[in-house]
């Protein structure tokens, strides 16, 4: 019989919700002190939650799964 939890989805991208949001409001505080959007905090903190959501999709994939394989024999 299957373990049932290796069935569910996995949880731990939720941990990372926190951060973004602390990263966005430190990003929003920064705007507001400055006067103007800065750009690039705001290009990087995009980019840095677009790489973290596909990389969590690509990690529950059926694509991760048969590439693990391959890398680990099994």
């Amino acid at each position: 019989m299957p373990d049932e939890r290796a069935c569910e989805p996995s949880r731990w991208p939720g941990f990372f919700g926190p951060i973004f949001a602390l990263g966005a409001v430190f990003a929003l505080v920064r705007s507001l002190l400055a006067g103007a959007t800065d750009r690039w905090v705001t290009l990087g903190y995009a980019v840095m939650v677009a790489i973290y959501v596909a990389a969590s999709l690509f990690a529950i994939s059926n694509t991760w799964s048969v590439l693990a394989r391959a890398v680990l024999h099994e």
